[in-house]
């Protein structure tokens, strides 16, 4: 039999909060995610994750663009999968401004970076 605090254990999933504050990073070249604790890697959340950073981030600086304008225009709040992805390519973003090393770039980066953020405080305004 399985106790209360077993159960507990079981049924646990981390937040995206929670594997980033883990030390994730997100590779630039693949958009894999690096995620330090193994055994925070190995549950099933993170590899849902991993796959979003692979296949689902928008990667280009126009892409970026285009989520921020639809963020913009959104008259309702974000429902959680899609905060997840928002708050993934934010983190993303800032880990490429990061990267940079031209001041061009760096400033055309750090723009959309502020962009997507005032989104994203808009959309945890609407609840």
């Amino acid at each position: 039999m399985v106790s209360g605090l077993e159960a507990k254990a079981v049924l646990w999933l981390p937040s995206v909060e929670q594997v980033l504050l883990a030390g994730t990073q997100i590779d630039s070249g693949e958009h894999r995610l690096l995620v330090p604790d193994e055994e925070l890697a190995s549950l099933r959340q993170v590899k849902y994750l991993e796959v979003i950073c692979e296949d689902v981030l928008p990667k280009t600086l126009s892409e970026v663009r285009r989520l921020v304008d639809q963020l913009s225009r959104r008259s309702a709040p974000l429902h959680w999968d899609d905060h997840q992805r928002t708050v993934l390519t934010l983190v993303y973003i800032s880990q490429t401004v990061a990267r940079l090393h031209s001041e061009h770039s760096q400033q055309a980066w750090g723009d959309v970076l502020m962009q997507l953020f005032n989104a994203l405080h808009k959309d945890l305004n609407f609840n």
